[in-house]
Parts: structure tokens; sequence; C-alpha cells
């Protein structure tokens, strides 16, 4: 039960390909010299904000091809993000 519902499930609510894309997003749109250990704990919190607001519009655009909307094809239902987002 655990194990397949939990270690191995059958949708993906948010993919490594997703958080791939929002750390693409942030260091695009900061200098690099903003990037460094101490602020490590910042940019975490800026992403998960990042993944937050996706999760709340259903919309990220995908890195490689901007007009393309990588949440479209996410399988997150309103319940899911509702509760993700609590």
């Amino acid at each position: 039960m655990v194990k397949n519902d939990v270690l191995n499930p059958h949708k993906k609510e948010v993919s490594s390909y997703t958080l791939k894309n929002i750390v693409l997003w942030i260091a695009e749109n900061n200098p690099q010299s903003l990037f460094h250990e101490r602020s490590l704990l910042r940019w975490l919190h800026v992403a998960l904000d990042a993944l937050r607001v996706a999760l709340d519009t259903r919309e990220l655009p995908y890195y490689m091809i901007p007009d393309r909307n990588l949440m479209a094809a996410s399988e997150l239902d309103q319940g899911t993000a509702k509760f993700m987002n609590d």
C-alpha cells in the first residue's frame, strides 16, 4: 500500500522536470553574482514560492519553449493543488 501509493505514485503531480524549469527561470532572471553558498536557503524559498504560484495559476512556461505551458500537462487536480498550497 505505502510502497505503491507513496514510493511509486501513479500520477506525478509535481515532477523533477517542473522543478528544473523553475530553477532555470530563476537562474535566467537573476544576475549570477546573487548566487552563492550563503544565499542557498533564500533561493530555495524563491523556488518554492514560484512552485506555489505555478500550482495556483496552473501556469509555468517551459524553459526551452516559453509559449508552452508546463502545468497544462500536469495531472494535478484542484483538491490536491489546494492541499499542497495550504
